[in-house]
């Protein structure tokens, strides 16, 4: 099933309050264990720091640095091109892909939740114990967060109204059939 840009507008047409609702029902599903500091997670589950080879390593996680591409990716991109001088960005000058992304929470997710965050460039973490996903956040709740609503809004039409009607028995007003 292929997704059209007026798919991904079904979603852009609940509230606030309906959009943390249909998140919550659907990326919950995908979510085994909430949020853990990885070293929590390590005694909470009793495993053996001698027995792990490193699995819980900052060099494991995967998209931990950002990828700049280009100057719109990044902050020194923004600063060169903000200059009345037109210097040129140069990609070797800028540090912003040096420094790894910022990580408050892990998350235990699915294999699927796991390749999704993989996809939309999240710091995610695979280990002989699960896949975990770092949240960029903290202090509110993740049914708020960027990265699940993403997710969801590449689903397609079809899926997004049946996760929609699961969350409240119905489609709101508006996005009836």
């Amino acid at each position: 099933m292929t997704t059209t840009t007026t798919d991904k507008t079904l979603f852009d047409k609940l509230t606030e309050s309906q959009k943390q609702a249909v998140i919550e029902k659907y990326f919950s599903k995908f979510i085994i264990s909430r949020s853990y500091l990885v070293d929590d997670l390590v005694f909470n589950h009793g495993y053996d720091y001698d027995l792990m080879d490193g699995e819980y390593n900052w060099e494991n996680v995967e998209n931990h640095f950002r990828d700049v591409n280009d100057s719109d990716d990044c902050e020194c991109g923004e600063y060169y091109s903000s200059q009345k001088d037109d210097r040129e960005w140069d990609k070797d000058l800028c540090n912003c892909d040096k420094d790894p992304q910022d990580i408050y929470e892990w998350y235990e997710v699915t294999d699927l939740a796991y390749d999704s965050l993989k996809a939309i460039d999240e710091c995610v973490l695979k280990t002989s114990h699960g896949h975990f996903w770092g949240r960029g956040c903290t202090g509110q709740s993740w049914v708020i967060d960027y990265a699940p609503r993403q997710i969801f809004n590449k689903l397609d039409t079809l899926y997004q109204r049946i996760w929609i009607k699961e969350a409240f028995g119905q489609l709101p007003e508006g996005l009836e059939d």
